[in-house]
């Protein structure tokens, strides 16, 4: 992600040039690249009515040129009055998320190296461009938002319309295409291979709580490879980790049908199909921590090589906690347990484990009590630049954004350490 360099940094802090107001207009799905073959930033009014022409020549259809356009036209009135203005456009990525609002941020530091300002109106088509405001509140002050909405004589004529040029979206339609499609091949495969149907419900479950919880991009951090891995390496490990997963459903339904074959009831085969899937997915955590471990430790980063200590010390109580709990239902094979075994040892692994944890998290404590943290670069967790560490009095660290403000983050709040990088909360 591009940012403003310390010297840039500094320097637009101290500049004593006149402040102006920024009229932004973005388009946080990249419509401008991807149809008019523009780049974002965008300065000027003059520039984005030549990128505005295009897009609207390429897709008459498309709101976002009509943002660019009444952006334009808000700058002009308020210039007419007065006013300091400046208008800017502002780009994303088609898979919107974190990658769109990374490029909005970076083009955004862009904009006010070349500008000095300290205010902003946002102009928006929709929702979508309006996840984007955090990111200018932490660099601007956000005096209004502006939504452009297009006239059209029929409502219904507008709603079909819509709803065929978001079909035409790959974001929208994974959603409306792709899931669908995923659930008739579960129910194709359910009933070719006489899958029972909690099966495809806890997939289908897991995946809903996924989504519901949000957890989708620590996972995604979790199981990502070093952005100095080979792309060929990491395709490699994908379809590795992807194998992976298949080989331990298909052993896990092996052992369920094995169990129904061998006379046990339908509750106790779910159980041992579920011990064999723990078994599995232990595994494969154990081999994704260790490599982790073993890479953050090369490379000299202890409060990453903590973290992940962490994180092992999770997974193991874990696995112990489930082994014990799926032996005592089981009790098929010796030794055999008791439930008052089993809630002993869950408390005794539980006790050790929180012991473990918190001796783990005062080291890392410890090692950024020992960090001066001076000229430390700070992102949130979405990868939005914050500012620079001004000063460090005792826990708390002054952080100066981009307009020259200082904020105050106290070291609790502190997640991730990475060189002269700091992620937050």
């Amino acid at each position: 992600m591009a940012i403003i360099g310390k010297a840039n940094y500094l320097k637009h802090i101290l500049s004593s040039s006149p402040v102006k107001k920024l009229v932004i207009a973005v388009d946080i799905d990249d419509d401008l690249g991807r149809k008019a073959k523009t780049k974002g930033p965008l300065i000027g009014s003059k520039d984005i009515v030549d990128a505005a022409t295009r897009l609207a020549l390429a897709d008459p259809e498309d709101p976002d040129a009509n943002a660019l356009f009444k952006a334009v036209k808000l700058a002009n009135e308020l210039k007419g009055k007065g006013e300091d203005m400046e208008v800017v456009a502002l780009t994303g990525h088609k898979n919107l998320g974190v990658e769109a609002s990374s490029r909005v941020a970076a083009q955004l530091d862009m904009v006010l190296q070349k500008v000095s300002a300290d205010s902003a109106l946002l102009v928006t088509d929709g929702a979508e461009d309006e996840t984007v405001l955090p990111i200018l509140e932490s660099r601007l002050r956000l005096d209004g938002v502006d939504v452009v909405y297009v006239k059209q004589s029929k409502e219904l004529e507008k709603t079909y319309f819509l709803i065929l040029e978001k079909l035409r979206d790959p974001t929208y339609a994974k959603i409306l295409f792709g899931v669908p499609a995923v659930l008739l091949i579960l129910i194709s495969l359910m009933y070719v291979f006489n899958i029972p149907w909690p099966y495809v419900g806890i997939l289908i479950g897991t995946y809903l709580i996924i989504k519901g919880f949000g957890i989708e991009e620590r996972l995604y951090n979790f199981f990502s490879f070093s952005a100095e891995t080979n792309p060929h390496v990491k395709i490699l490990l994908s379809l590795i980790l992807l194998l992976f997963i298949l080989a331990s459903i298909g052993v896990s339904y092996l052992g369920y049908m094995d169990k129904i074959n061998s006379g046990y009831s339908s509750f106790m085969a779910y159980i041992h199909s579920l011990d064999i899937l723990v078994n599995f997915t232990a595994i494969l955590l154990l081999i994704v921590l260790g490599i982790k471990l073993i890479d953050n430790y090369t490379r000299g980063n202890p409060y990453r090589v903590l973290t992940t200590t962490n994180y092992l010390i999770t997974t193991l109580a874990s696995l112990v906690i489930l082994k014990v709990t799926f032996k005592w239902i089981l009790n098929d094979t010796p030794p055999y347990f008791s439930f008052a075994d089993t809630v002993n040892i869950t408390i005794v692994t539980f006790i050790i484990s929180y012991i473990l944890y918190k001796y783990v998290n005062s080291l890392k404590r410890n090692l950024l009590e020992s960090l001066k943290f001076k000229n430390y670069e700070v992102y949130n967790i979405h990868g939005d630049f914050i500012g620079v560490v001004n000063k460090r009095e005792g826990n708390t660290l002054f952080v100066k954004n981009q307009i020259g403000k200082t904020v105050e983050l106290p070291l609790d709040n502190i997640i991730d350490v990475e060189k002269e990088k700091l992620v937050s909360l």
